[in-house]
């Protein structure tokens, strides 16, 4: 039609439609609460740079390296590796299975997985994510009511704060933003740059409270 008020229409994709079915149960279910904190993102980079030298099939990048110390910090922090199947009961996992979400064309949100995420040494975690993600990217959405924790990255984009959505039975959702210099004061004296990205978690308050939220994003 013509005119200012024109339009097309189209059905919405079969996976926006599954994602906006996860959605809307976190509005149904999920009780959220937000934590933010900063990372020293400097660790990050120094932690990376001897693996770079080294000849690994698979070379973690610096947010693989991050989500590795997500489930590391997840062993001690066992409300982290848990859901809520119904209000009365508590679901402790013996270990975390983690999700990372993984954009394709068109703005398509799907999810890859790495299952007993904080059993891995860092290579065969690097090498489980990898191949997760690639399959992510080829349209397999690997989105499962045993994923407890999800990691979203958005450093690539120059955002440096978001708040993410936890979709159940997750029982949180990380984002990590674009690193960025703050001006700090140095050990002795005077002023100076440090590597920093801001950790924002949303989780649910039904499972967590905000001490134990604080504590696993300090663990982390």
């Amino acid at each position: 039609p013509s005119g200012p008020g024109r339009y097309t229409e189209s059905p919405l994709p079969a996976s926006q439609r599954r994602l906006a079915y996860r959605l809307i149960r976190s509005t149904q279910v999920v009780v959220p609460a937000t934590i933010q904190m900063p990372v020293d993102w400097g660790a990050v980079e120094r932690a990376r740079a001897p693996l770079k030298e080294e000849r690994r099939v698979a070379q973690p990048s610096q947010f693989l390296l991050f989500c590795w110390c997500i489930a590391q910090a997840a062993r001690e922090h066992p409300k982290f590796r848990s859901s809520l199947p119904n209000e009365a009961t508590l679901r402790q996992y013996a270990h975390l299975n983690m999700g990372i979400a993984v954009a394709r064309p068109g703005d398509e949100l799907v999810q890859a997985r790495v299952d007993q995420a904080d059993t891995l040494r860092l290579s065969d975690f690097t090498r489980a994510a990898q191949q997760s993600i690639e399959r992510a990217r080829d349209g397999e959405d690997q989105a499962t009511d045993t994923i407890q924790i999800v990691v979203t990255n958005m450093a690539a984009t120059g955002a440096l704060i978001g708040i993410p959505v936890v979709v159940p039975r997750a029982v949180a959702t990380i984002f990590i933003g674009t690193p960025f210099d703050e001006a700090a004061p140095l050990p002795g004296g005077g002023v100076g740059f440090v590597r920093r990205a801001m950790m924002v978690m949303t989780f649910d308050h039904r499972l967590a409270n905000g001490i134990g939220a604080a504590a696993f994003m300090n663990a982390i």
